[in-house]
């Protein structure tokens, strides 16, 4: 095996379907290897080097797979950089192969001689001159790793014309094709970044690349769909753009005022208490009544939205911080909760962490089916645990002195 056919290896072995580009005497030897993997490896040859970077870029950003385009030494490698720069802006993951003049012509100032591995270098996330063919995997490796890790951008493997040619001997080639390890995602930097959002004026999402390559398109658009106040100041950007500042405004004030009127409804709420006749009893949460000792119940009447969240946020604090005697357990009745929307579910996680440091446990109770995938969605479920959730307040009453009894034989 040799060294052309060592890279085509590792162009499949990637997931690469496709090569774009142009031949020429420095980089012949591999479109001759590239032959015999014709029906699984298919060159695509263009008419000039941006077309064939610019293919491979597009590549790259539909699939998520690096595009690889094969550029000619000196001027027909250089053709290719305007592409490989659009690639390295826009985080496209992209391979430019480049020939090069021979080993021995190296700094002599010969015909079609140019420095690649300088000159691309300010673009690429990695620059790379291939001498050894030996080294030609671990190269390879290499440089798809930097291609495709944290921001991804493109990369150049310059080959000498000398070195394609160049046999292996030994074991097979060995690749090691994956991304380099990312850290894991806090849900407590998630909840900040909505927070933040939660509390903007005129938010704005910018999505970038890694929304379409970590597939999360759909999330995204349902987070969008789910944040009234972006399309407000979408829709108000595009009137002042287009029509004019003033009937800007007026449709912000407009559509911000519907959209207050739809969410903006502040629930009746109540705390549940227990009825030595009825079994159970509604009393204003002005007038709250554990339903056992160190258990309160709080009955929330509405689906939780911005407009509301606050609302649930302060009596709930409250109820937690008044109560005598002290709760251990406080149980949101969601029975009237068909909906709730992010910046709700970001108050309710900050209020969980709020009564955790109070040494108060949140459960729930009566959670819809599509209320709690909203609440697992959203991180809830996670900071809860999935115990936290219960089908009726007599199963509440029966965990909690269950886990009274269990504290206090601890004790």
């Amino acid at each position: 095996m040799n060294c052309s056919q060592v890279l085509i290896e590792g162009i499949l072995a990637m997931g690469g379907r496709r090569l774009y580009g142009i031949i020429g005497t420095s980089n012949m030897p591999f479109v001759d290897s590239l032959y015999d993997y014709r029906e699984r490896l298919r060159y695509i040859s263009c008419r000039h080097e941006q077309v064939a970077a610019s293919m491979a870029d597009a590549e790259g950003r539909l699939t998520g797979v690096p595009g690889v385009a094969l550029t000619h030494s000196g001027p027909g490698t250089l053709n290719a950089l305007i592409s490989a720069g659009n690639a390295y802006k826009d985080c496209s993951p992209m391979v430019v192969i480049s020939g090069a003049v021979k080993r021995k012509l190296r700094g002599s100032d010969g015909m079609l001689e140019a420095d690649h591995v300088g000159i691309f270098a300010p673009l690429c996330k990695g620059v790379f001159r291939l001498e050894d063919a030996g080294r030609a995997a671990a190269v390879f490796s290499k440089a798809y790793t930097l291609a495709v890790s944290g921001a991804r951008g493109p990369v150049l493997i310059e080959v000498p014309e000398d070195v394609w040619g160049e046999e292996l001997h030994g074991p097979p080639p060995d690749f090691r094709l994956s991304a380099e390890f990312r850290p894991p995602l806090h849900v407590e930097d998630v909840w900040r970044a909505l927070g933040t959002v939660k509390e903007a004026e005129r938010p704005l999402l910018l999505s970038g690349g890694g929304v379409a390559y970590s597939r999360s398109s759909d999330l995204l658009v349902r987070f969008a769909e789910a944040r009234a106040e972006f399309w407000v100041a979408l829709l108000t950007a595009l009137t002042v753009v287009f029509v004019g500042v003033e009937q800007g405004i007026i449709l912000a004030m407009v559509l911000s005022l519907l959209d207050h009127v739809r969410h903006g409804h502040r629930g009746h709420n109540a705390v549940v208490a227990a009825d030595t006749v009825e079994g159970w009893q509604i009393v204003p949460v002005t007038s709250p009544a554990q339903i056992q000792p160190g258990l309160l119940v709080y009955l929330f009447s509405h689906s939780a939205y911005y407009a509301n969240a606050q609302q649930l946020a302060d009596e709930v604090t409250k109820l937690a911080t008044e109560a005598q005697p002290r709760l251990s357990w406080l149980c949101i009745d969601m029975v009237a909760m068909g909906d709730i929307d992010f910046s709700a579910a970001a108050t309710l996680w900050e209020t969980t962490a709020l009564l955790q440091k109070q040494g108060v446990r949140l459960v729930l109770v009566h959670t819809s089916g599509d209320v709690r995938a909203q609440l697992d969605r959203y991180g809830i479920t996670a900071t809860l645990g999935a115990d936290a959730y219960f089908g009726s307040i007599r199963a509440v009453m029966e965990a909690h002195a269950t886990a009274t009894s269990a504290t206090a034989a601890k004790a």
